[in-house]
C-alpha cells in the first residue's frame, strides 16, 4: 500500500522535497530559538496535551493527542511544538506535490502548482504562527484528496483503507473536514468513474474505518451538547445578519482575500490566465475531479452563509477546502503556457515569499526593540521561573488567570501540573483533574495587581484556600526591552489538612 499511495515521490524527482524538509527544519529551528515563551494556541496545546481525553473543547482532540505524542518523545520544550506543526507542514506540501504530479504531468507546472502554497499568507505565515487544528486538517484534507485521486485511477483494498483512515482522522482534527469531505463526495458522484469508486463494496469498509476512529469522540460529544452551540456561534459575529446579499459578498471577500497575492502573481507572470477561454480542456479525469470539487466546495460554502444566516469566514477556515486550487488552476493555464520559463518565474517568486516569511520570523522578536510592538513570544518566562525557584516559589500545581500563562510554565516548570481557564474548555472537574498538596497561583500583575477573581474562583473550585493570602511579585523586562517589564503575581498556598 505504501509503494502504491507515494508513487509520484518515486517517479518523480525529490529536489523539491529535499527544498521543502531543508526550509521547514530552519523554520522550526528559528522558532525554538527565537523564544522561549509561546503563542497562544501552543500554549493552549501544551496545557491541554498534560491530559488524555475524548474530547478537550470545541475543537475535535487529534492535534492534542499528536501533540502529547511528541511532547512524550521529545520532551517538554518549544521543540516538541514546533516539530508537530514542521511535520504536518512538510506533509501537507508532500501530499499538494503528489496531487499536482498526478494532474500535471510537466514537472515545472507541478513544482509550481506546490510552491503556489508560500503565496498563500494563511498556509505559508499564519499556520508558522498561531493555527493547529485548521493546520491539521488541512494537512489530512490535502491526504484525503491525493488518496481519492489514487482511487479513480485504481481501486484497491489498500486505498479503501487509506481513504476511511484519513476519514476518521480528518473528523477528529477539525469539524469543517465535514464540509471538504463533503465536496470530495459530490464530486466523485458526479462521473462515471468517481461513482465506480463510490459504490464499490470496499468502500464500506472506508466508511467503517473513519467510524471506528470518530466514534469514541461523538461518544463524548453526546455528554457534551454544549460544545455545538459554540461551534455554530463561530460563524456569526456580534453584528446583526445583513442580509443575504451582504453575507455572499462578505464570503467573497474573505475567499479573495484568502487567495492574496497568489492570484495577484498569477496574472502578472500568467496574464492570459485572466481569460477562461485561454485555459485548455481538462484533460484527465483528475482534473475535472479537482475542478467539481472546487465547485462542490463554493457550493456548500454559499449553503452554510444561507443556511446558517452566518456574516463571518474566517480565512484560516478556508486552508482545507480551497489549497488545491492553484493545482487545478495550474492544470488549465498549462496549455496556454508551454514554455518552462513562466513556471522558474513563478516558483521564485513563491521561494522569495516563503523565505521572507522564515526572515520575519527570525527578526521580529529582537526588532521589537525598534518597532515597540511586543508579544507573548517577548515575555521573560525563564527569568521569571528561574527567580520563582530562587525564591522556593514552587508548588505540584500551578494555577494561572488564563490559558496561556498556565501553558508557558507547564514547559518551564515540567514537574508540575499547570492549568488556566478557558470557556470553550470542556474537561473534568479541578478537583479531578489536579492533584498536589502545594499550588501556586499566578496571574498578570502587570494588569491586575491583586489576584482576580476569576483565579480566586478557580483556586477555590479546585479545592485550594482563598483567604489570608500574601502575595509575592517578579518583575523582569520583556526580551530586548530596555523599558517595557512583564510583572508576575505569585501566591504559594498548601492543601488544607483533612
Amino acid at each position: 500500500m505504501k509503494s502504491e499511495l507515494f508513487h509520484g515521490l518515486q517517479s518523480q524527482p525529490r529536489w523539491l522535497i529535499v527544498a521543502l524538509i531543508l526550509y521547514f527544519l530552519a523554520f522550526g529551528i528559528a522558532r525554538t530559538l527565537i523564544s522561549d515563551s509561546l503563542a497562544l494556541d501552543e500554549a493552549e496545546q501544551a496545557l491541554l496535551s498534560q491530559w488524555w481525553f475524548w474530547g478537550y473543547s470545541a475543537q475535535p482532540p487529534l492535534y492534542t493527542w499528536l501533540q502529547a505524542a511528541v511532547i512524550a518523545v521529545v520532551g517538554d520544550n518549544v521543540a516538541a511544538l514546533s516539530v508537530l506543526r514542521q511535520l504536518l507542514l512538510l506533509v501537507t506540501y508532500v501530499f499538494v506535490y503528489l496531487i499536482a504530479s498526478r494532474a500535471i504531468k510537466r514537472r515545472a507546472v507541478a513544482n509550481a502548482a506546490t510552491l503556489a502554497l508560500m503565496l498563500i499568507p494563511q498556509i505559508v505565515w499564519e499556520n508558522q504562527r498561531e493555527h493547529t487544528h485548521s493546520l491539521l486538517a488541512l494537512c489530512l484534507a490535502a491526504a484525503t484528496l491525493y488518496i481519492a485521486l489514487r482511487l479513480l485511477e485504481r481501486r484497491s483494498l489498500g486505498g479503501y483503507v487509506a481513504l476511511g483512515v484519513a476519514a476518521g482522522l480528518g473528523l477528529l482534527a477539525k469539524y469543517n473536514y465535514v464540509v471538504m469531505a463533503s465536496a470530495a463526495i459530490v464530486a466523485l458522484s458526479t462521473s462515471p468513474e468517481g461513482r465506480c469508486v463510490l459504490f464499490d463494496r470496499r468502500s464500506l469498509i472506508s466508511a467503517a474505518l473513519a467510524a471506528i476512529i470518530v466514534g469514541p469522540h461523538l461518544l463524548w460529544l453526546l455528554g457534551h451538547l454544549q460544545v455545538g452551540p459554540e461551534v455554530v456561534s463561530k460563524l456569526h459575529t456580534q453584528h446583526p445578519a445583513q442580509g443575504p446579499a451582504r453575507e455572499f459578498g462578505l464570503t467573497m471577500k474573505t475567499i479573495v482575500g484568502f487567495f492574496s497575492p497568489f492570484w495577484i502573481v498569477l496574472v502578472l507572470v500568467f496574464p492570459r490566465s485572466i481569460k477562461p477561454s485561454n485555459w485548455g480542456a481538462p484533460a484527465s479525469a483528475e482534473v475535472k475531479f479537482l475542478g467539481r470539487y472546487l465547485l462542490a466546495v463554493f457550493a456548500l460554502l454559499i449553503v452554510i452563509v444561507w443556511a446558517f444566516e452566518a456574516n463571518q469566514f474566517k480565512e484560516r477556515w478556508l486552508q482545507p477546502f480551497f489549497f488545491v486550487a492553484p493545482v487545478w488552476l495550474f492544470a488549465k493555464i498549462a496549455v496556454a503556457y508551454p514554455e518552462t520559463r513562466r513556471y522558474e518565474i513563478f516558483s521564485t517568486v513563491a521561494w522569495t515569499a516563503g523565505l521572507l516569511a522564515l526572515a520575519v520570523t527570525v527578526a521580529r522578536i529582537p526588532l521589537a526593540t525598534w518597532t515597540g510592538d511586543y508579544t507573548r513570544l517577548h515575555l521573560p518566562i525563564a527569568e521569571l521561573t528561574r527567580e520563582m525557584q530562587r525564591h522556593q516559589l514552587q508548588g505540584d500545581v500551578i494555577l494561572a488567570d488564563h490559558y496561556h500563562l498556565a501553558g508557558v510554565f507547564r514547559l518551564h516548570l515540567p514537574n508540575s501540573v499547570a492549568y488556566g481557564p478557558r470557556d470553550s474548555f470542556s474537561i473534568p472537574p479541578l478537583r479531578n483533574l489536579i492533584e498536589g498538596e502545594s499550588a501556586l497561583l499566578v496571574w498578570d500583575a502587570t494588569r491586575h495587581k491583586a489576584m482576580p477573581g476569576t483565579l480566586r474562583d478557580l483556586a477555590a473550585e479546585a479545592g485550594w484556600p482563598t483567604t489570608n493570602l500574601q502575595a509575592d511579585y517578579i518583575e523582569r523586562p520583556y526580551r530586548f526591552s530596555t523599558d517595557k517589564t512583564f510583572r508576575l503575581g505569585v501566591v504559594p498556598v498548601q492543601r488544607p489538612s483533612r
